[in-house]
Parts: structure tokens; C-alpha cells; sequence
């Protein structure tokens, strides 16, 4: 069926431009984070949207090996959609890779953040199975909250806390 192949295709064409992103209150293992995605479906079309996970990785690794997991519930997609991910916690997987995630956010006047996940979409009742791998370049130079700093997180827990506005 030719179905599944033009919804790939316009998953790979559109963009996925991020509105806000914040990340707060991470420990060793875990991060709290908010983020605020906008998609497009094209006029007259409505997706239904089942739930992924996002696999978010640095340029230095793949897919295979994420520093987080984000996991996004199901949406209902038509015209301009917003996707927000309010106050989710995530487990961090890689330390080494989410630290300089956010050295290149902090240092770097624009940063890509890159993900990869895998869905079902629904056309009325056509169904193509979807995969998702996007670059999304966003700001950089973020700045921290004053009280707050960025540092090597150790079993103390030592806290920081950025926001991105776009």
C-alpha cells in the first residue's frame, strides 16, 4: 500500500520546531524536564498519533545509545499541533554523553539535539508504521538560573537548572 510510504515521507519532511525546553532538579540517575514541540499536518488531514519513545543522543553516538529516553503519550494531530511533555522525569542512561549534551547547550551559540523513536500512525483506519529521526537546532548560550550552576553531578546531587525559550 502506497500509504505508509507518503506518511513517512512527510514525517521526514516536516520540521520539528521546539517552542521551550527546560531541564530541572537532575540527580546522578534521573532529570525533570519540560519540552514544547509544534507539528504541522498539512490542512485537511487528521494523524492520530500513538505513543513513542524518543531515544535523544549527541552527534558523538547513535541512536543505540541514548542519554535519555523520552517518552511521549498519544496525540490527536491536525493543522498545528502542540506536543508538551510537562514536568516528566527521565532516567539518565549515559552520564558521560547527557554531561556534554549540556556543555554544548550551555557553551555553543546554537546546539542540535537529535532523536530517534519509532510509532504507529493512523489515517482513519490506515495505519503506517512511522520512525522518527530528526536534528533540531535550537539556541544556544543558555543561560542558568543564577542560584544554580552546571557541575559534574555526584551522589550529593548537586542541582542546576536551564531554560530555553525560542
Amino acid at each position: 500500500m502506497i500509504f505508509p510510504a507518503i506518511a513517512q515521507r512527510l514525517v521526514d519532511n516536516a520540521s520539528l520546531p521546539i517552542l521551550s525546553a527546560s531541564l530541572m532538579n537532575p540527580t546522578p540517575d534521573n532529570i525533570t524536564f519540560s519540552l514544547v514541540a509544534q507539528l504541522k499536518v498539512p490542512a485537511g488531514v487528521t494523524v492520530d498519533l500513538k505513543p513513542m519513545t524518543l531515544n535523544l543522543f549527541t552527534n558523538e553516538t547513535s541512536p543505540s545509545d541514548p542519554y535519555i529516553h523520552v517518552n511521549l503519550p498519544e496525540y490527536h494531530l491536525k493543522g498545528n499541533t502542540k506536543v508538551e511533555v510537562i514536568n516528566d522525569t527521565a532516567q539518565i542512561l549515559n552520564q558521560t554523553q547527557f554531561e556534554n549534551f549540556l556543555s554544548y547547550a550551555v557553551d555553543s551559540k546554537e546546539f542540535t539535539m537529535q532523536a530517534e523513536g519509532a510509532t504507529a500512525a493512523y489515517l482513519g483506519i490506515l495505519k503506517a508504521p512511522i520512525k522518527l529521526n530528526k536534528k533540531v537546532q535550537m539556541a544556544g548560550e543558555l543561560k542558568l538560573i543564577p542560584e544554580t550552576y552546571i557541575n559534574r553531578l555526584t551522589n550529593s546531587g548537586n542541582r542546576f537548572k536551564f531554560h530555553s525559550r525560542v
